[in-house]
């Protein structure tokens, strides 16, 4: 009962937003992303609601997630993923990501989804990741499904084709100048 009467009354204050809710006993959670509204115009808006039904009487505690947009959710997931500050910046097609982080973080399984959703959210082909606080900070490419842009215009035996290792003199990348 309580949870099709909360769902309706959050998605009636934030239309065309998706909308989670959970409960336990006493306990509600709400997470809602695309509020459009600042934080705290969306919490109120979200209290009025909730107050509207009775769910702010009936509940223990509620726990509410906002986010104004699937950007800002996303942003925050990476954030939390890297346990650390990051700044976005787009150029021509490469999204570029800075990790400030203390931690040991790479680029794995759980993160793909989420870096997938920033290349779409800002129309990126590529994606570079740097670490700034590092002594031997680089660029991380990040491939994904689909990725078909292996054959550099700049190098085109790179990378290896033939499956044998390279050293001694013999790698595939271009000597330095």
């Amino acid at each position: 009962m309580w949870f099709e009467r909360v769902k309706s009354a959050v998605q009636e204050s934030f239309p065309g937003a998706m909308v989670n809710v959970e409960i336990n006993e006493k306990y509600l959670t709400i997470g809602v992303i695309g509020t459009g509204n600042d934080r705290k115009t969306a919490t109120s808006m979200l209290y009025g609601a909730l107050n509207k039904i009775g769910a702010t009487a009936h509940f223990f505690a509620i726990v509410m997630n906002l986010h104004k947009s699937r950007e800002d959710w996303i942003l925050l997931e990476l954030r939390r993923l890297t346990d650390g500050e990051i700044s976005v910046q787009v150029f021509g097609t490469t999204l570029e990501i800075s990790v400030y982080s203390t931690i040991n973080f790479s680029v794995d399984k759980q993160l793909e989804p989420i870096l997938s959703e920033l290349m779409n959210i800002y129309g990126a082909s590529r994606i570079s990741i740097r670490y700034p606080n590092r002594m031997n900070s680089g660029v991380v490419p990040f491939s994904y499904d689909g990725d078909d842009d292996d054959d550099s215009k700049e190098n085109p035996n790179w990378p290896s084709k033939t499956g044998n290792p390279s050293g001694g003199g013999r790698g595939n990348n271009p000597p330095h100048r």
